[in-house]
């Protein structure tokens, strides 16, 4: 990382790997983190929280908890990944969207293969009827919980309302100050050499762009909330426009 991403270690990232914090419930420096991935009981309280063991079965419920009947193939193939995004605190990782998702999946598929195999040779006589019964449900499973019905409902092609509204607070932003703005909103901003993704730049920007519907990545929605209201109490800051759940703030000038 020093040699080869030197990004990634100098003081962009205040001397530390800027993606660490992305496993940040293991604790705040490499020390801690270290001592809570050698402890059990941490491992438990980080990933088995209410929200990701209903992500975990609605994952491995798409492919009809198939890869849980070889244990080889749960073992070797998906235990790495789903400890890589379920350990993680971020939601987008244990969410499985974007290409987080990406990760885990071919690893599933395969070890749905070798579950299906394993059931099928229990039963010899009914084997390929097993084999194809299983894999049609399987198929079933994966084009109903696809987004080929939200693309097919009406409001999925309409325009949101709540877009005015952000056009009309960008306007409000000057071609050449500079911004940091939540992750969903920062195309939308002026371009500029210090326009920055939230919570980076808040030090020097010159306006804070935010929606409180959005993505919060990087930052938990817990830290995300507590982020904000910081902000909003701060006096050096002041609110151009809150509206809609769009909240746009000034940095005030010293006199």
């Amino acid at each position: 990382l020093f040699y080869v991403m030197p990004y990634f270690r100098l003081e962009q990232a205040g001397s530390s790997y800027k993606f660490a914090g992305y496993w940040g419930g293991y604790g705040t420096t490499q020390k801690e983190m270290a001592v809570g991935f050698l402890n059990p009981l941490q491992h438990l309280k980080v990933i088995f929280t209410r929200t990701k063991t209903e992500r975990m079965l609605n994952l491995f419920l798409n492919f009809a908890l198939l890869p849980l009947a070889y244990w080889r193939g749960l073992l070797f193939l998906v235990f790495p990944c789903w400890f890589i995004l379920y350990a993680s605190n971020i939601d987008s990782l244990n969410n499985l969207s974007m290409y987080y998702g990406l990760l885990i999946t071919p690893f599933l598929f395969y070890a749905t293969i070798l579950g299906i195999d394993r059931i099928s040779s229990k039963w010899a006589r009914r084997g390929n009827m097993l084999w194809i019964s299983l894999a049609s449900l399987v198929l079933i499973i994966q084009f109903a919980d696809s987004k080929f019905f939200k693309y097919c409902e009406p409001s999925f092609w309409r325009k949101d309302p709540r877009i005015q509204t952000a056009d009309e607070i960008v306007r409000l932003i000057p071609r050449n100050a500079s911004v940091s703005a939540q992750i969903n909103l920062i195309a939308h901003t002026p371009p500029h050499p210090q326009r920055a993704n939230f919570p980076d730049n808040t030090d020097n920007a010159a306006y804070i762009f935010l929606d409180r519907r959005g993505d919060t990545w990087p930052l938990p929605e817990e830290d995300y909330v507590r982020h904000v209201q910081t902000l909003q109490e701060n006096k050096k800051w002041e609110t151009v426009r809150e509206e809609d759940e769009y909240l746009l703030l000034k940095r005030k000038t010293e006199n």
